[in-house]
């Protein structure tokens, strides 16, 4: 339409058939106009808006695409004249998020991604002056000047990634097609677990999602799905069984795929029903389509018939006894039994099954008697298959129609009936045995024109085929597992009995939330505390004929002491002040709740918006008094239709928020915000504080995230709650500590923490005295050697001799070398800085520097002098250093760039102020490492190169010597065999044994759901941390079934 002119020479088709590949097609592009194109080899790619497509889903056109784009930007910033300040830059600001912009659509493993970044490591460790072995943990980790991991970066945008796709209403049906198929690469008959992503999956191919979820599972985050996609027909899936079994072997990629073309998902369609026998193949083809079983018997069968069987004559009896479940209720009706003795319905029919003779027997019901004992027998007319009526041929069982004819009396099964002399047989069963169906009427057989002519022929509107599956499939059950389940089973819970007792409120009501048919019903949209819940829904039936309200609302937030083992409890309260007064008259209506997860003020202020939003009928006005202006700013950002689904999930409590904006776009709310002063003698504000702060003694409740409008899947972490903020910044948060974790692994730091506990050390000073710039220049090369400096001297890499015997065996093969000071020891970076004959040096630098620290508590806090002096004297850094007290001396830490705990806690209990206190161990330690650096480092240096030229070893020498290939017992990341782990060794005594110790990084993690505050501040080890991770959501009282 617009006369636009197309190339045709730069169309492509893209195929997955591999016999069209590469190969020239006609393709009609107009009518009378055809064009020749040529389809796309299997391992090309083509790009679409910058992201490389491949039809066959190869990541290898992607691989080569970044590892051509970084092998260039070595090769630029090779020669170029920067800082390793400008690298940082360049690498976490351009570079990684080009490379996360052409992977969003492609997921690679670790080791994928540290091979491919490799060249931009050893340019940064370059830039840094570091040697090329430093461990990556090292230069990843916030601890150092670092750059950024395109396996954690990775992580960062997948994660997002879903996190929108599966809380966005305009992709539900993507969504759904996604966790379908991640179920299929697994074939399970539910969605898979936590523990199925971390085990191995057997599959040359994993989707898009398969891949993203196992990622996310290295690090505890996990994706709950709100829809149900259970699979029924059994209770064993086949995958677990083998699993489960040793003497099994795995299952291939070959062998799924077998399952999955025979669609067996369970052992139970390979056993007898009581799951003690294994069928033979034969038996096993008998009962499914003879399509997906051609062939000879597949591998995992005769596996199965190997090793998990008793092959004792035709004993095919299992090892181990299935778990066969009681069976479902199935969707069949037997006749009611009647109060009158005989009742004689019109038109009833239907089928049993005889077990002594192994038929089904089919009737048309002539007579009901009932007798006072409660014993009913029925007496029907007996009808058969007509197999004959039917006269086309090669037809299955399930598409012959269904046609029956009344029995002649011959077939042996006829009792004596006197109350009707018609029939020529009759048979009798017990009512509760038999299973009514529906029949056509007689105008059916008109539509029929390949019947034989006959008047008597019935036709059943279910396949007989069907119905002698379930009449033999009820039996057998019945026999199996009688039916001992009540007709009713009782209501126990109280919200249950509570709802009961206010059916007619409940159930008639036009609110909303109060709809028990509705996914925003109170009892699903909220778990926990079940008193606050029927509070909440007992104030919602007094708000029920009220259409304007006025709330003030308030939250209770308060920072718990290091030493509590209690969870943080937020509080939050509301009351509705439209018809009351303060001078006189009744207590307005008020509600109350406590929360416990992701603490924080605000959050608690939203809980008390979102449940006065839930207890006002449909078509209300509200007017809600708050003291939050981030709840108000927030509020009309989140309910601006022009915010979209993206920047509302960047949102802290977004989950809260969320429902928020739904409540009120369902019920047709009208919400004002207004803004309280805190604390200003406002009577009604006043009172909401004081509610709110006795709610935190509350049992909590929280939103069950599955029961959300418009989302398909939430993030879970470490199952225990939602991850309700900005996932990205909060997957920042797991790898920082994660790869902190790690770094504190590496061998080389066991003499800090074999002299030293790790609770001993002021770790967010450490980081920010390791960031500080020493130097007046923002960027230059001297500042690079000082923060080199720092690094080495931090993580025991300075150029000792124990580090150039290990870079330089050949240079160095069976040749301590002894310190250049001593002469009596080897010189390694721990005996540097604690050399007896350095004491006398070490000693006149601590005595002046306890002057200096004297004179800066005294001109900068009102302190007296005397307290000054006494609290310097018995202070152990300031204590001269000697060879009884050297090896626990807290100077080793100040040494190797540290800053104890102790010191800190010295200077700030004369300065009560942390930007004070920071100033002040800033000008100490920088005289402090400027006078022993010049007193230590060069002569060390100096007496190194002598003993060197002494045996021959020169520069030239070490230049030309290369450096041994990482073995595996010490890789990049730092795990390798050492000595535990300094958390481990800084639990308390007072720990219970039967607790399992986890890993640092996830208590770090954990913690933020119980506390608030930044991780690197709770690296100690009291019992608020001592948590079972397991059995975490107990702890705080919720239970962990509520998001399943």
């Amino acid at each position: 339409m617009a006369n636009i002119t197309i190339n045709h020479e730069k169309y492509t088709v893209l195929t997955n058939n591999p016999k069209l590949c590469n190969k020239d097609i006609q393709l009609a592009i107009a009518p009378g106009k055809t064009i020749t194109v040529k389809t796309a080899s299997r391992t090309s790619s083509n790009r679409i808006l910058g992201i490389y497509i491949n039809a066959f889903n190869s990541h290898t056109p992607t691989l080569n695409k970044i590892k051509k784009i970084i092998n260039n930007f070595t090769y630029t910033m090779r020669f170029k004249k920067i800082t390793h300040d400008h690298l940082i830059y360049i690498i976490n600001r351009v570079l990684l998020p080009k490379l996360e912009y052409i992977n969003q659509f492609t997921i690679f493993t670790r080791s994928q991604c540290e091979s491919l970044l490799a060249p931009i490591k050893k340019l940064f460790k370059h830039h840094l002056k570091l040697p090329v072995s430093t461990h990556n943990n090292i230069i990843h980790t916030k601890l150092f000047p670092s750059i950024n991991s395109f396996f954690y970066n990775q992580f960062y945008s997948h994660v997002s990634i879903v996190n929108v796709i599966f809380n966005t209403p305009l992709f539900s049906t993507i969504g759904l097609q996604k966790i379908l198929t991640t179920q299929y690469d697994f074939w399970v008959p539910n969605f898979p677990t936590p523990k199925d992503f971390s085990n191995s999956i057997s599959s040359n191919y994993q989707s898009l999602l398969t891949r993203q979820l196992r990622i996310f599972n290295e690090f505890y985050i996990n994706f709950l799905p709100h829809c149900n996609t259970s699979i029924m027909g059994g209770s064993n899936p086949i995958v677990t069984y083998f699993k489960s079994h040793q003497q099994l072997p795995n299952l291939s990629s070959t062998d799924l795929q077998s399952l999955r073309k025979k669609r067996i998902i369970f052992m139970d369609q390979l056993t007898s029903i009581d799951g003690l026998h294994l069928s033979t193949w034969k038996d096993v083809k008998r009962q499914n389509p003879k399509s997906n079983f051609k062939g000879p018997t597949p591998r995992w069968f005769r596996d199965l018939e190997n090793s998990n069987i008793i092959l004792e004559e035709n004993c095919r009896r299992l090892y181990e006894k299935l778990d066969v479940a009681p069976p479902a209720r199935y969707d069949f009706t037997s006749p009611s039994i009647r109060k009158e003795s005989v009742y004689r319905p019109k038109n009833e029919w239907t089928i049993s099954w005889d077990p002594a003779h192994q038929v089904e027997f089919y009737g048309k019901t002539i007579e009901q008697q009932n007798d006072i004992y409660g014993v009913s027998l029925t007496y029907r007319t007996h009808y058969i298959p007509a197999l004959d009526a039917d006269t086309r041929s090669n037809l299955t069982p399930k598409k012959l129609t269904p046609i029956l004819r009344p029995c002649h009396g011959n077939c042996g099964h006829s009792v004596p009936f006197s109350g009707d002399l018609r029939p020529k047989c009759i048979l009798v069963s017990l009512t509760s045995n038999l299973i009514t169906f529906k029949t056509h009427s007689k105008h059916y057989k008109t539509k029929l024109n390949f019947l034989k002519p006959d008047n008597n022929l019935v036709f059943p509107i279910t396949p007989l085929h069907t119905l002698r599956l379930l009449a033999l499939t009820i039996t057998k059950h019945r026999l199996i597992v009688p039916n001992v389940l009540p007709t009713h089973v009782p209501i126990l819970s109280i919200l249950d009995s509570y709802l009961d007792a206010n059916s007619e409120f409940f159930y008639n009501s036009p609110n909303l939330n109060l709809n028990i048919s509705s996914s925003l019903f109170i009892n699903n949209i909220l778990i926990g505390h079940r008193d606050s819940i029927i509070h909440l829904l007992e104030i919602a039936k007094q708000f029920s004929s009220q259409f304007k309200f006025t709330f003030y609302t308030d939250g209770s937030f308060h920072r718990i002491d290091e030493s509590s083992s209690t969870p943080t409890q937020m509080g939050f309260a509301w009351i509705e002040v439209s018809n009351s007064s303060p001078i006189s008259g009744p207590p307005p209506p008020s509600y109350k709740g406590a929360l416990s997860f992701n603490p924080s003020s605000t959050k608690a202020e939203i809980y008390a918006l979102l449940t006065a939003v839930i207890a006002v009928p449909d078509n209300s006005e509200l007017d809600v008094y708050t003291d939050s202006l981030n709840v108000i700013h927030t509020f009309h950002k989140i309910t601006n239709k022009l915010t979209s689904i993206r920047q509302t999930l960047k949102c802290n409590n977004h989950i809260a928020w969320r429902l928020i904006d739904t409540l009120i776009l369902k019920k047709k709310l009208v919400v004002r915000l207004h803004k309280v002063k805190a604390h200003s003698k406002d009577f009604w504000n006043d009172m909401a504080d004081n509610l709110a702060n006795i709610a935190r003694n509350l049992p909590p409740i929280e939103i069950n995230p599955t029961k959300l409008p418009g989302s398909l899947m939430t993030p879970i972490w470490a199952s225990i709650a939602p991850v309700d903020r900005d996932i990205r910044k909060f997957c920042h948060n797991i790898t920082d500590i994660y790869t902190f974790d790690k770094f504190l692994g590496n061998s080389s730091l066991s003499p800090i923490f074999d002299r030293f506990p790790i609770t001993s050390i002021h770790w967010p000073l450490t980081q920010a005295w390791l960031h500080h710039n020493t130097t007046t220049d923002v960027f230059s090369s001297i500042k690079s050697s000082y923060d080199a400096f720092k690094i080495k001297s931090f993580n025991h890499i300075l150029p000792c001799g124990d580090v150039l015997t290990k870079h330089y065996p050949d240079l160095y093969q069976d040749k301590d070398i002894p310190c250049p000071f001593c002469a009596n020891h080897q010189d390694t970076n721990e005996h540097l800085g604690i050399c007896a004959n350095l004491f006398p040096i070490i000693n006149k630098t601590i005595i002046n520097h306890k002057k200096i620290l004297y004179d800066l508590l005294e001109s900068n806090t009102s302190s007296s002098p005397l307290l000054i002096t006494q609290a310097l004297d018995r202070f152990d850094l300031l204590c001269p250093i000697s060879g009884n007290n050297s090896y626990n001396h807290p100077l080793y830490l100040i040494i190797h760039q540290l800053i104890p705990q102790d010191f800190y806690n010295l200077v700030r209990s004369f300065t009560f102020n942390d930007k004070l206190t920071r100033k002040i161990i800033w000008e100490f330690l920088l005289s402090f490492h400027g006078q022993i650096y010049q007193e230590i480092w060069p002569k060390h240096c100096s007496l190194l190169k002598i003993w060197e030229r002494r045996n021959g070893i020169t520069s030239k020498h070490k230049r030309q010597s290369s450096s041994p290939r990482r073995t595996d017992s010490s890789t990049s990341d730092g795990n390798f065999n050492r000595a535990p782990h300094p958390w481990s060794l800084a639990a308390p005594p007072s720990r219970p044994s039967n607790l399992p110790l986890s890993p640092m990084w996830l208590v770090l993690c954990t913690c933020n759901f119980l506390h608030s505050g930044g991780w690197l501040s709770s690296v100690r080890h009291p019992s608020s941390f001592e948590l079972d991770i397991e059995n975490f959501s107990l702890l705080c009282k919720m239970t962990p079934s509520g998001f399943s």
